[in-house]
């Protein structure tokens, strides 16, 4: 799945390897270049994040969330503020109740961030990235 805004692609993949192993991947293709990165997931139960720092201050954050994710807000980890971020895109991963979201984080450089959630219990998920 892919964003787009302006010249730059942002894209997040989702791998199941040997095993059954997934493997979550961020990149970015901008005129500046981009690099990737990208983390393993014990299961698709597992909530996980991976971030991507862009030379112009943007951030491309892929994620996995579980069922029932409430609205998804970007914090800075160490004060709490929420920091904006530009539209979303999202996919459904086959043969499970998860799904791979790519948001777009301006000005994201330079903060710990945290994403803040909730289950369908009403309770807090708090994924760092």
């Amino acid at each position: 799945m892919d964003l787009r805004t302006g010249d730059r692609t942002y894209e997040a993949s989702l791998t199941r390897g040997r095993g059954g192993a997934l493997t979550l991947e961020a990149s970015a293709e901008t005129p500046q270049g981009g690099s990737g990165s990208a983390i393993e997931l014990a299961g698709v139960d597992v909530e996980a994040a991976v971030r991507n720092d862009q030379p112009d201050g943007t951030v491309a954050i892929a994620l996995v969330v579980g069922p029932h994710t409430g609205r998804i807000e970007v914090r800075d980890a160490t004060s709490g503020e929420v920091v904006d971020h530009e539209g979303g895109s999202e996919a459904n991963i086959e043969g499970s109740d998860r799904t791979v979201v790519l948001l777009l984080v301006g000005d994201g450089a330079g903060h710990d961030l945290v994403i803040v959630g909730s289950g369908p219990d009403g309770r807090e998920i708090r994924i760092p990235v």
